[in-house]
Parts: C-alpha cells; structure tokens; sequence
C-alpha cells in the first residue's frame, strides 16, 4: 500500500488513522477544534493539520521537545509547513508534558470559549486510530482474493 500517496501533505501511516479519529470527532462529538501531540518535526501533527484544514477545522499542536533545545520557531521542514498551513496555536512543552498540555488547552477552551474540543493522542494512537490499520488490512485481503491475475 501507497501510504504515501493518502493524500494530506505527502501522507504517511498516521493518515489511515486519522481517517478515523476525524470522523469520530466531527460525528460522534462535533468537535471545532483537535488538539494534538507530537515531536518538534512531527510527521502526525502535520498530517492532522492538514485533515482540520480538510474538514475546516481548527487546530492546535503540543510539540514535545524531547532533546532541550531542539525546538526552533524559524525551523524549515514539518515546523515550517505547521507555519505554512496556519496551526492555530503551537505550545512547546518537555519531555513528557505534552498529555497534560494537551489536556490543559481543552478545558481552557472548553470552559473560555465554548469550543467543542476534541483531543487526538500523539500518532492517533489509541483504539479508534487502529481501526485505520484493520481497515487497510481488510482491503489488502480483499484485493488478494479478488486478484484474479495471482497463481
């Protein structure tokens, strides 16, 4: 499978994830705004900027500086795109403080604004994310079987 080509600025894994996480947010929560997590040059982060800029959503981003020092405002790759695609708000936080961070944004909002907050873990790693990796499972299997071409 084609990760790659998921189509959320340059794709990646984390996509088929997302796939669900987004959706159980907007449908089930009706959720305005995710909050997520990751390192500095996250690749989940950007690609979850990326699906709230999809579905017009806002979107904020803890980034964990796992090595002191290693954050850089004016840094090029993923840092620059996270600039580039207009993160609502980017929070710097040390290792391990990012959970807490998360969880600290979402009741300010909440309880400030009104917003419907919507928190995915860092890599969309929790039980609704895996569900993108059984989905692509069933759809490998299925394009086995269905391939009539195979010995």
């Amino acid at each position: 499978k084609r990760d790659d080509m998921l189509g959320l600025t340059g794709g990646g894994n984390k996509t088929r994830k997302l796939e669900f996480t987004m959706a159980d947010a907007i449908e089930k929560y009706g959720a305005d705004t995710i909050i997520t997590c990751g390192a500095v040059q996250s690749n989940h982060c950007r690609l979850t900027l990326s699906a709230c800029i999809k579905e017009n959503l806002k979107c904020i981003l803890v980034l964990e500086e796992r090595v002191p020092g290693s954050y850089k405002a004016d840094a090029t790759g993923n840092n620059y795109l996270f600039q580039l695609l207009g993160a609502e708000r980017i929070e710097v936080v040390g290792l391990g403080e990012a959970p807490a961070k998360v969880e600290e944004i979402a009741k300010e909002l909440r309880e400030k604004e009104g917003r419907n907050v919507y928190c995915v873990p860092g890599g969309a790693s929790n039980q609704i994310g895996a569900l993108g990796y059984c989905a692509c499972a069933m759809e490998i299997q299925n394009q086995i079987f269905m391939d009539t071409s195979l010995p």
